[in-house]
C-alpha cells in the first residue's frame, strides 16, 4: 500500500509539472515531430537555458530517428525506457553538452542502434565533459566497416552498465589532451546482433602527437563468441598514457571464436603506449591468436593477470620495461610466453603449465629470443594443472646471449619433455644451480 501511494504521488508530480507548464521537465512523447528523434530535438530546444529533463520513457518498442539527435544544452537529463531506437543520422547522437546524462532502463531493454556502416552512433566532441551514460546497449543494424558505437573526444565522462554488440569499434578515446580522465565501469561486450563486424572493442589512442591519458576501465566483461576482431578486444595504441584496466575479463575462446584479447601497438607513428597497468584480469585468446600481444610499449605492468587458451599467452615483439607479476599462463597451443625483442623484461611469481598443446615437445613454457637485455625470470612455478599428456619442450629456453640475465628461485619439477632450462647460459649475472636450477 505504501509503495502504491508513492507511485501515485510520483505520477501526479509529473502530470502536475506538465499541466502547470514546468518546462524543466518535458515529456518527449507529447512533443511535435515525425519520429522519436524529432521529438527529442524539440524537447531539448524547449528546455530552459539552465537545462532540465527530457523524459522519453513513454516511447517504447521500435522507434526511429531519421536525423541526428543534437544535445546542445548543459545540465540536461534524457531518460529512456524499454525502447529500440534506430538512428540514421551521422552521427546518430551529437552530444556537445556538459554536466548532462543519458539514462536507459537497463542495458538489456534500452537499445540504441545505428543504421549506417560508418557513422558514429554517439559522438562527444572535445568540448563535452563530465557527462554520464548508463543502462543501455549500443549496436548496429547493418554490417559495419568503420566508425564507433561511442566516440569520446571529451573528458571526465562516466559510462556505466553499457552493452556493446558488434559495431566495428565499440568505444573510442582518441583526442589528444581531451579524451582524458574517463571512467568505464561494467561494460558488457559480446557477439550477435546485425553489425557482424568488430575492429576493436575498446580503442584508446591511435594519435600521431600528444597523449590520451588517465582513462580507467573496471569490471569489463568481454565475452566474444564471434565475429572475429580485425584487431583486438582491447586496443591500446599510440599516445595512450597512464591507462588502467582492472578486475576485467576479455575472453574470445568461446564457441571457437578467435581474437587477440589485448594489443599494445603503434598505428599512427605516435608515442609508444606508456604507463599502462593491468590488474586482477583474465584474458583468453583463440586457436590462431595470441592472447596478449605487445608490439610497442614503454612501462607496462600486469599484476595478478591470467593469460590462457590462446596461440600464445604473451607475445612481446617490442617493448621496454615490461613486467608481469603473478597470474598464470596455461593451456596455450604454443608458448606460454614468447619474448622476441625487449629491454627490461620481468616475469615473476607466475604459474606456467599445460602449454605446447599444439604438439608434445614442440614449444616452450617461456622462450626468449636473442638480443633481449635486462631479463629477469624469478620465482615462477612450472607444473601441469591438468592431466594432459603433451608437455613443453623446455620450461625456459634462452636463445643467444642475453645481457644482464637473472633466472632465480624458479620451481622446476621437471614438467617438460626435453628439460627445465635450455639455450645459452652466458650472462653478466651468474645463474647458479642453487638459485635458478640453471644447468651448469
Amino acid at each position: 500500500m505504501i509503495l502504491l501511494r508513492l507511485l501515485i504521488v510520483m505520477a501526479g508530480s509529473v502530470l502536475s509539472a506538465v499541466l502547470n507548464g514546468d518546462t524543466s521537465r518535458i515529456m518527449v512523447d507529447q512533443q511535435p515531430g515525425i519520429d522519436m528523434g524529432d521529438k527529442l530535438n524539440n524537447c531539448i530546444a524547449a528546455l530552459p537555458a539552465g537545462g532540465g529533463i527530457c523524459d522519453a520513457t513513454a516511447l517504447q518498442g521500435a522507434q526511429t530517428a531519421a536525423k541526428t539527435v543534437n544535445v546542445t544544452k548543459n545540465n540536461v537529463g534524457i531518460l529512456l525506457g524499454a525502447v529500440t531506437l534506430k538512428m540514421s543520422g551521422n552521427p546518430g547522437i551529437n552530444w556537445t553538452a556538459s554536466n548532462s546524462y543519458l539514462s536507459g532502463a537497463t542495458y538489456g531493454s534500452t537499445i540504441l542502434s545505428i543504421n549506417s556502416a560508418t557513422a558514429d552512433l554517439l559522438y562527444l566532441p572535445s568540448v563535452s565533459g563530465r557527462n554520464k551514460f548508463s543502462d543501455l546497449t549500443v549496436q548496429s543494424s547493418v554490417v559495419r566497416t568503420a566508425g564507433a558505437g561511442m566516440h569520446i573526444q571529451g573528458g571526465n565522462n562516466t559510462f556505466e552498465r553499457i552493452g556493446l554488440l558488434p559495431i566495428w569499434n565499440g568505444m573510442v578515446f582518441d583526442s589528444a589532451g581531451a579524451s582524458d580522465g574517463n571512467l568505464v565501469d561494467k561494460l558488457y561486450l559480446t557477439g550477435g546482433g546485425s553489425g557482424a563486424a568488430w575492429n576493436c572493442g575498446i580503442l584508446n589512442g591511435g594519435i600521431h602527437l600528444g597523449t590520451v591519458s588517465g582513462n580507467a576501465f573496471h569490471h569489463l566483461l568481454m565475452s566474444s563468441s564471434g565475429p572475429a576482431f580485425a584487431d583486438a578486444q582491447i586496443c591500446i595504441q599510440d599516445g595512450s598514457d597512464t591507462i588502467t584496466i582492472s578486475d576485467s575479463q576479455a575472453v574470445a575462446n568461446l564457441g571457437f571464436a578467435d581474437a587477440v584479447a589485448v594489443h599494445l601497438e603503434l598505428v599512427n607513428g605516435g608515442n609508444r603506449p606508456s604507463g599502462i597497468k593491468f590488474s586482477n584480469d583474465t584474458f583468453e585468446g583463440g586457436p590462431t591468436k595470441s592472447t596478449v600481444v605487445i608490439d610497442s610499449a614503454f612501462d607496462v605492468e600486469f599484476t595478478n593477470v591470467d593469460s590462457q587458451s590462446g596461440l600464445r599467452g604473451l607475445l612481446v615483439n617490442s617493448g621496454t620495461r615490461v613486467a608481469w607479476h603473478g597470474g598464470k599462463f596455461c593451456f596455450n597451443r604454443q608458448e606460454g610466453v614468447r619474448v622476441v625483442a625487449a629491454q627490461d623484461f620481468d616475469l615473476s611469481g607466475a604459474r606456467l603449465g599445460n602449454n605446447s598443446l599444439q604438439g608434445n615437445n614442440s614449444f616452450d613454457d617461456i622462450f626468449v629470443a636473442a638480443g633481449v637485455s635486462n631479463l629477469k625470470i624469478i620465482g615462477n612455478t612450472f607444473n601441469t594443472m591438468a592431466a594432459i599428456v603433451k608437455l613443453p619442450k623446455w620450461n625456459i629456453e634462452i636463445a643467444g646471449t642475453p645481457t644482464n640475465c637473472s633466472i632465480l628461485g624458479n620451481i622446476l619439477p621437471g614438467a617438460a619433455s626435453t628439460g627445465t632450462v635450455g639455450g645459452s647460459r652466458r650472462s653478466k649475472t651468474v645463474c647458479t644451480r642453487a638459485t635458478a636450477n640453471f644447468p651448469q
